[in-house]
């Protein structure tokens, strides 16, 4: 059962606030202006919905209605901000923090299950930078490709180039590209050169990684960390994951009491 004050609690999670103007309207209020709605739920006795309930379900209708969070990285941005209740500038880049990232993610999974194009995965990457970290952990790990990017050195020609080699032969060397054909594949009597490549990553984050997955499992408050690189990176990331189990754990609770026909 939806309580009265269900609408006005700025606790409530986007995804229940959804799933109750579902159950409330059924599926045609994913066409209703905003207004209505609002004004349908007042009517209803839930009372004047807060500014900040109303971008979670205004977000919400956009990731229900669309596939633009998946696709574009701005459109991705202001939707997550709007899952979060707060107000999206659209007229200024407002860059997410990696645990921002980690509930945005989480909730558009809930909503729908669409693979995130190039675009959004290089934001969430670039959000990592921003926020000088440098190890990306479920749910984001499908973008640790972009910010460590794997790498190759030829070691016959020198050049240093993006990993991205489908025949394992230095683009250079081969010739891929000097003749403007972007189609791949190495010039004509070159095949058998570029192949003296060594492959690396920019950085190690290995140890940051395993720290973070043997202490994630623990509570924070338990945890004891130093001034180091390593502990640095940990602290952060568990803070984030904190702050994204939180709202794992409210979703779950609320579901149960928007679902309940009791």
């Amino acid at each position: 059962m939806i309580a009265k004050d269900f609408f006005l609690k700025e606790t409530s999670h986007c995804v229940a606030l959804g799933l109750a103007c579902h159950k409330i309207f059924g599926d045609a209020w994913l066409t209703y202006e905003p207004r209505t709605v609002y004004e349908g739920l007042k009517n209803r006795g839930f009372g004047e919905i807060t500014e900040s309930n109303a971008n979670k379900i205004n977000a919400f209708r956009v990731a229900k209605n669309t596939i633009l969070p998946w696709m574009d990285h701005e459109s991705f941005e202001k939707t997550v901000l709007g899952f979060m209740g707060l107000t999206p500038n659209f007229m200024l880049r407002e860059p997410l923090n990696v645990g921002q990232c980690m509930v945005g993610i989480n909730i558009l999974n809930a909503i729908q299950q669409v693979p995130f194009s190039f675009n959004v995965k290089r934001y969430i990457a670039a959000c990592a930078k921003n926020d000088e970290i440098d190890y990306l952990p479920d749910p984001l790990t499908f973008c640790m490709q972009y910010l460590c990017t794997p790498m190759y050195k030829c070691l016959d020609c020198g050049s240093v180039e993006t990993d991205d080699l489908e025949d394992g032969k230095c683009d250079v060397c081969v010739a891929r590209y000097e003749d403007g054909t972007v189609n791949g594949l190495p010039e004509p009597g070159r095949e058998d050169f570029g192949t003296n490549i060594k492959r690396f990553m920019p950085y190690d984050y290995a140890p940051v990684a395993t720290n973070f997955q043997r202490l994630s499992s623990i509570s924070i408050d338990l945890v004891n960390l130093g001034e180091s690189y390593v502990d640095v990176q940990v602290g952060k990331l568990l803070s984030y994951n904190e702050f994204s189990k939180e709202y794992s754990h409210r979703l779950d609770i609320q579901l149960r009491e928007v679902l309940s026909e009791l």
